[in-house]
C-alpha cells in the first residue's frame, strides 16, 4: 500500500517442478506479517532482474475480521 515494498524474496535458482516438489509462492508467504492489510497490492514477478508478470488486487475485510 502507499507504494511501499512489504516483501522481497531472495533471488534464488527456479527448478522445474517433479512429482515430489513443486515450489509455491504460497509456501515463502504464508507467514508474512502485515501491519494494515485492507488496500491496494500489486505482486511483481521478476526473472534475473527483468519483470515477467505483474498483478494488482484490492485486499477488502468482512465488518466481523476488522
Amino acid at each position: 500500500p502507499g507504494g511501499l515494498t512489504i516483501y522481497e524474496s531472495v533471488p534464488r535458482e527456479i527448478h522445474l517442478p517433479t512429482r515430489s516438489h513443486t515450489e509455491r509462492l504460497e509456501d515463502e508467504v504464508s507467514d508474512l506479517k502485515i501491519e494494515q492489510v485492507e488496500g491496494n497490492y500489486s505482486c511483481i514477478f521478476s526473472l534475473d532482474e527483468e519483470e515477467v508478470g505483474r498483478v494488482s488486487f484490492t485486499v477488502r475485510l468482512r465488518p466481523l475480521e476488522r
